[in-house]
Order: structure tokens, then C-alpha cells, then sequence
């Protein structure tokens, strides 16, 4: 599907330049409409660049009433207007021609998907939404034909003639024009009243806005913090798991998680991934080596209930497996094949992905590549002898004395601290909330759930419980204030989460990340914590009480649950968009390219590692 950019300016500036360069690496069908030949470097750049592109000018009718009205408020300078007006003559093109051929709006973002026309699904229009509900007009993607689209450009028309038109909001106030009078409005208005006609998601992780202004120092700030990327590509072989498939049927296992998410986040990085696992696997990735069988995991693991490809109901209890105990048969399976199918094709400067620490000491040390990775510890039972990236400070400094009791030892510049990190699709942001609070995760005492329960009950507050159940606490047996909801899959948890008061997760072990506070966070949703392990890195003592609450005795539990509702609640979602994986992969891809820079200095002497430094 073609993607439309219009330059209205008599300037190209780097951000037009690089959100039309990043939007050529994941689509070649793009044409960049002007309506008249922009001065500066970039514009010239780009042509002689990008043969792929089709470039077309437009010829505006210089009549359009638009032209003649004035800007929305009488504090706008002469040259405010002018700027304004050609977006709104934007608005205008843009409309005319995805409702004549259909396409991708697209604006001032850098573009980091391949998979635009999946979002639209069988609907007529995808309407994105940025983080917020409001519906965004960059991104929207038009089936040819939609008479959605084509009744929004016939209400553009009206509104650049000088009239104003029906619905929720007005396109022209006391004669002057609103912001996005020409175009946003009427595809608000209309968008509001056919929402039945769209697809819609947040798509924060799939393009980056830039900056835009006429200051001529915006185009430094861009150039410096945005450039066009010139990252290494790699190859990665990724270890999936043994006793589950690797699919997002499982996220209810954090390494089913950490696997199928960073498979995406490598893609999207434009590398190369090899998947490694059970029959069932799903993941994106560039190839999938299948390792094992269903009828394997079921035979080693299940109870003959026919109902689950695993052989028993693992909504009900916790998953199953050998990591603490003698190796079964499909384990062994397992690693014979990693260990021969990786022998097959690796390379020698490809990375090994290890999911699982010394687990599969088996797979690396056989398949004898110089850059194996521990990609995501939030375990203990790392490898020294590998490349590591913990989940937290914390447990990497916890590592590190256990592993040297009692010493004072060197750090390692090849080790880093990399968050865990979360896809903005499985979450729902709200202001609004309900009147209770959640607890969400394994029901055992080590996660706290009992400080939950006292802490609501002291509170005089409705507590729900969802997660996996434990046989040593009888959830039919719980105070009257308590409602155990059983399993809770992504959907479940989007609502739940947004629209508690706040979330309890006063674990009692030293937590190495805690995923769930970052997720009710993401939901706009206050945590209410300990405050220890990782949780004074996540909720530091300046915005303890602004984004979560780190507690230590029940008093504080109880004040917390009580001072959640008077939370910020954007506030709180905007501090956890650094977890996104949009954010996170750049860290990871900052770690490939350290490591891929220091394997290439052990094999010559005359290319430096550590101290390597780029031009």
C-alpha cells in the first residue's frame, strides 16, 4: 500500500528528509507530493538518494477561500499563519488523494514497521491513537474505495470553501479557522461517528515523531539526536524454551515474554533472527527451527487433558518444568538439536541468544560462538563466562558478590543493566478508575499477597485477585473483601489494570524486575511496592508517592492505598513509556554493536574494541 507525504514549504528540512529515508527502508511504494521546489540541501539529497521514490508536484488553486481566512487566535504572528495555512493545505491534498487511491498518511515520523496494512484488518480505515484516546491523523491507513474517506474529504472541501460543517467539533469559530480546521476536524468528526468502520491501536512503538519548527536550530538538534541510521545488522540465534512454545499464548511466562518481544524488537532493528524451540511456536523471526515436539512436552510434563496442546491446564496452575531438577527427555532433546541445527548455519561473528542462563550450558558451550549473550537475566544462575545483560542493578550487583564473596572486585564494561521491556499494545491507558484494587500475579505468600489483602481490608476497599493459584492458599477461603478471579489473559489484564485504584505487588523476595509494577503503570495505574530489590531503581525516592508507592511496614501499605487515588494518572503513564520496547531496543542494539565491535578486535589486532571511536 502506497505511503503520501506533501511538502507545502518552501523549505525541506532534515526532518522531512528523514521521515520520508526511514519510511524507503520498510516500503518502497512512497510518493512525496510538493506544491512548489523547496530550497535547502536535503530536498536534492533525498532525489539523488532514492531512485525508488516518486516524486509529483501538485498545483494548489491559490483561490481557496482557506487562503483568505485568518488563524484560529489574534496573538498568532503574520508568520504563524502562513505556516498553519499550509498545513491546512495539507490537510486539504492529503484527504483529496487517499480518497481517490486510498494509501498511508503519513507526516513528520520516522517509520520503524513493515506491517502497516496488517493493522487495517477488514475495516475501511485504521484510525491510530498515540498513547493518549485521542484519535491521530499520521498513520491512518485508507482502503481504496472507502466512503468513509470520501465523505471526510467531502467535508474538507466544504470547510477550505469557507463553510463550516456538522458534528462534535467546529472547523471555523467566529470566522477564523481552528487548529486543523481544514482536515483533522472533519476526520475527527466523522471518525467519532463511524467507529464501527475502523481498526485502531496505539502505534507509539511503530514510528518516532521529530521535531518541527522554523527555527533553524531545530534541524541541528534533529540531525544530532535522529540521525539516518546507519546500525550494523546482525544475525541472532535465539534459544526459545522447553516446556512451552514459543507464542504469545504463553506471556503468562516471563521468558515466554522476554523471547517473543525481543524477536520483534530485532526485526524491527532490521536483523536477522533464528527461533529455536517446540512444535507450536509462533514468535516472528526470520526463520523457525523447530526442536521438539508437542506430544514431547506432553509426555513429559502432561496430565492427559486433552483440552491443551501441553497436556494440562496451566491457567489453573503453574507451569512446569526441569530447571531445578533431573533433566527429562525432551530437555536432552532439545539441546542435541539447538546444538545441531545452530552448528548448521552459524557464523562466527553470529550472536547466541540465551534465554536461560546455565540451562542451556549445554547449547554455548557446543556451539562454540565468541558472542554468546544473556540477554535478559532476571535469574540467578547466570554465566560469568557469558556476555550478560541483568534486568536491574540490582541483581547484577548481587551477581557480582555472590559470585566474589567478601572481595572487592573490578566491574566489566560488556556487562549492562537493560530493563525489561513492554509492547504498548497490551495496555490500556485510563483516567478513569473503578473502586478497587488489584493484585495480580502467582497466588503465594512470597509475592505478598496477604500484605494485599490486610492492607485493603484495613482500607475497607474491594481487593480482585487474578493469576495462577498455589494449593497452599485456598482461594474459595478468602476474606469477604475479596474477589480471586482466576487466570487473566492480555485482554483481562488491559482492563483490570487500567481501571484499578491502584496495583499491590509487596513482594517479599528481592524482586530482579517485577514486571507487573511497570505494566499498571503503563495503564496509568500507581503501584504500591516494597522497597527493596528492584524497586528503588524503578521508583525513585523523588517520585515515590508520584508514580508508585515503595512501602515498608503495613501503615505505609494502608497510606498508600489511600493517597493512589489522588495520583496524576498521565503522569505516571509518560514515566513508564521508557520501558517500551521502542525505547529499550535501542539500548540493546547499542550493547550488539559494542560486543560485535570488541569480537572483530580478537580476530585483528589493528581494529580496536574497547577502544574503538567512531568518526
Amino acid at each position: 500500500m502506497r505511503m503520501y507525504f506533501i511538502s507545502t514549504g518552501s523549505e525541506f528540512p532534515y526532518y522531512y528528509y528523514l521521515g520520508v529515508k526511514s519510511a524507503l527502508k520498510v516500503n518502497k511504494e512512497i510518493t512525496l507530493f510538493y506544491t512548489q521546489v523547496p530550497g535547502g540541501e536535503y530536498f536534492k539529497k533525498l532525489i539523488e538518494e532514492e531512485k525508488d521514490l516518486t516524486v509529483s508536484k501538485i498545483e494548489l488553486d491559490r483561490e481557496l477561500p482557506i487562503l483568505n481566512f485568518d488563524f484560529y487566535t489574534s496573538t498568532t504572528t503574520k508568520k504563524m499563519q502562513q505556516n498553519w495555512k499550509k498545513v491546512l493545505i495539507f490537510d486539504y491534498l492529503i484527504w483529496k488523494t487517499v480518497s481517490e487511491n486510498g494509501g498511508i498518511i503519513m507526516g513528520l515520523d520516522s517509520i520503524t514497521t513493515k506491517s502497516w496494512e496488517e493493522l487495517l484488518g477488514d475495516k475501511e480505515m485504521f484510525c491510530p491513537k498515540y498513547r493518549t484516546n485521542d484519535y491521530k491523523m499520521h498513520g491512518v491507513i485508507v482502503r481504496k474505495g472507502s466512503q468513509l474517506a470520501k465523505q471526510i474529504f467531502e467535508d474538507v472541501k466544504t470547510v477550505v470553501s469557507g463553510q463550516n460543517i456538522k458534528g462534535k467539533h467546529r472547523a471555523i469559530v467566529d470566522g477564523k479557522y481552528q487548529w486543523g480546521g481544514a482536515g483533522i476536524i472533519a476526520y475527527l468528526n466523522n471518525v467519532l461517528e463511524n467507529e464501527d468502520k475502523i481498526a485502531t491501536q496505539d502505534i507509539s512503538d511503530r514510528t518516532k515523531p521529530l521535531f518541527a519548527s522554523s527555527n533553524k536550530n531545530i534541524n541541528n538538534y534533529n540531525e544530532k539526536n535522529y540521525p539516518v541510521s546507519n546500525k550494523r545488522k546482525f544475525r541472532f540465534h535465539l534459544l526459545g524454551l522447553v516446556h512451552l512454545p514459543t507464542s504469545e499464548k504463553y506471556m503468562a511466562c516471563a521468558f515466554t515474554q522476554k523471547n517473543v518481544k525481543l524477536a520483534k524488537m530485532l526485526l524491527s532493528l532490521g536483523h536477522e533472527v533464528f527461533l529455536y524451540g517446540s512444535e507450536g511456536s509462533d514468535a516472528p523471526c526470520t526463520k523457525f527451527i523447530q526442536t521438539h515436539t508437542l506430544k514431547d512436552i506432553r509426555d513429559a510434563w502432561g496430565e492427559g487433558d486433552n483440552r491443551y496442546e501441553i497436556g494440562y491446564d496451566w491457567h489453573k496452575k503453574q507451569f512446569k518444568h526441569d530447571f531445578n531438577s533431573e533433566r527429562k527427555l525432551v530437555t536432552l532433546k532439545y539441546y542435541q538439536n539447538c546444538i545441531k541445527e545452530i552448528n548448521k548455519i552459524k557464523r562466527p561473528d553470529d550472536f547466541l541468544l540465551i534465554s536461560q542462563g546455565q540451562y542451556q550450558k549445554s547449547i554455548y558451550t557446543k556451539t562454540g560462538l565468541f558472542l554468546n549473550c544473556e540477554f535478559g537475566i532476571g535469574y540467578r544462575g547466570s554465566d560469568k563466562k557469558n556476555f550478560r545483560a541483568f534486568e536491574s542493578s540490582y541483581l547484577q550487583n548481587f551477581t557480582y558478590g555472590s559470585e566474589n564473596p567478601f572481595k572487592s572486585i573490578n566491574g566489566d564494561h560488556y556487562s549492562r543493566v537493560i530493563p525489561n521491556y513492554f509492547d504498548p499494545k497490551d495496555f490500556i491507558f485510563s483516567k478513569k478508575k473503578k473502586d478497587y484494587y488489584l493484585y495480580i500475579g502467582r497466588i503465594i505468600r512470597r509475592k505478598g499477597v496477604w500484605i494485599a489483602i490486610k492492607a485493603t481490608e484495613a482500607i475497607g476497599a474491594k481487593l480482585i485477585l487474578v493469576g495462577q493459584k498455589d494449593p497452599k492458599i485456598d482461594v474459595t477461603k478468602l476474606p469477604p473483601h475479596c474477589e480471586y478471579q482466576g487466570f487473566a489473559d492480555i485482554e483481562k489484564r488491559k482492563k483490570l489494570m487500567s481501571e484499578a485504584i491502584a496495583t499491590f505487588v509487596p513482594t517479599l523476595y528481592l524482586e530482579a524486575f517485577a514486571g507487573t509494577h511497570i505494566e499498571s503503570m503503563l495503564s496509568g495505574t500507581p503501584p504500591i511496592t516494597t522497597n527493596f530489590g528492584v524497586f528503588p531503581e524503578t521508583i525513585p525516592d523523588y517520585l515515590n508517592g508520584k508514580i508508585g508507592f515503595k512501602c515498608n511496614t503495613l501503615q505505609d501499605f494502608v497510606d498508600a492505598g489511600r493517597k493512589a487515588k489522588e495520583v496524576n494518572c498521565l503522569f505516571v503513564r509518560k514515566y513508564a513509556e521508557r520501558f517500551l520496547m521502542n525505547n529499550v531496543k535501542w539500548e540493546y542494539q547499542k550493547w550488539f554493536e559494542d560486543l560485535s565491535q570488541l569480537y572483530l578486535s580478537s580476530k585483528n589486532l589493528k581494529i580496536k574494541g574497547w577502544h574503538y571511536i567512531s568518526s
